[in-house]
């Protein structure tokens, strides 16, 4: 993980897509729901090549560069749960719910979660669920927030 922004890359619009793949089975380079791809609409934000750097990408951390990411991390949230919607949506209170979390987390920053993050997303989690927001609904907000980190997009 890094330890700040300032030294940090942005991972490149092709490593966001593997890694999805990989973890999910998903190709976000594929149209959803009738919509173009997220990724063909923010390759340029995020480091894809431009007439002016055509043989350089710049990956330096900017703020285009981190809407373009949560935008994206909406949208692959969004496919996950999609294609996890014959899955049941634990709540809190449900042991299975501790057990799906950790799973997110696995695959998408390849390792487990510390306390004070189990914590954080747990009482988000609970937050949502008070304001009447469906548990699989709250699992969409789970995912993104899991994916829109900081984390996931720098090396």
């Amino acid at each position: 993980m890094p330890t700040s922004t300032a030294s940090a890359r942005l991972v490149t619009p092709e490593q966001f897509v593997k890694h999805i793949q990989t973890q999910f089975g998903l190709d976000l380079s594929k149209p959803y729901q009738g919509r173009s791809p997220a990724l063909q609409r923010y390759t340029l934000p995020l480091g894809g090549l431009d007439h002016d750097t055509v043989y350089e990408r710049d990956r330096q951390i900017k703020v285009q560069n981190l809407l373009a990411a949560q935008a994206i991390s909406w949208e692959a949230a969004l496919y996950i749960m999609d294609k996890e919607k014959n899955k049941a949506a634990p709540t809190p209170d449900q042991p299975e719910w501790k057990v799906r979390l950790q799973d997110f987390f696995l695959r998408i920053h390849s390792r487990p979660p510390t306390d004070p993050e189990f914590t954080f997303l747990e009482e988000r989690f609970r937050k949502l669920l008070e304001r009447n927001v469906t548990p699989s609904q709250t699992w969409t907000a789970v995912v993104y927030i899991l994916l829109a980190s900081v984390e996931f997009w720098t090396l």
